[in-house]
């Protein structure tokens, strides 16, 4: 995000699990603050680690459980379609979580090497 946004990336810090740091990993980069547009790369700086490892999880579903992604396609899209399901948002995300996990925790999956 910090290239995408042409921020001058200064240090890149990897997870260390061995450090008794907290800080699972950084990136330390500078930007123009007078550039509305490196300005506005700070949020989508801020979430992009949260919209990789989501991207990451699904590709991962996609590729190595196909039938769970199915599921998952499935369900995402009667929940988009009508997210409301005549519930209240808490019981239709509930719901839907439910669902996923019920899918995912599948005794048969145990045997699965891609699992």
């Amino acid at each position: 995000m910090c290239w995408l946004f042409k921020h001058r990336v200064r240090k890149v810090k990897f997870p260390d699990l061995r450090s008794s740091d907290v800080t699972l990993g950084c990136v330390q980069h500078s930007y123009s603050r007078s550039s509305l547009y490196q300005n506005t790369g700070n949020f989508f700086i801020g979430i992009g680690p949260i919209l990789s490892g989501n991207i990451v999880l699904i590709g991962s579903m996609y590729i190595l459980l196909p039938e769970i992604f199915s599921n998952f396609s499935d369900q995402m899209s009667v929940f988009t379609c009508n997210p409301l399901l005549n519930l209240s948002i808490i019981d239709s995300v509930t719901l839907f979580v439910t669902g996923l996990a019920a899918s995912l925790f599948e005794p048969a999956n145990l045997s699965d090497i891609n699992f």
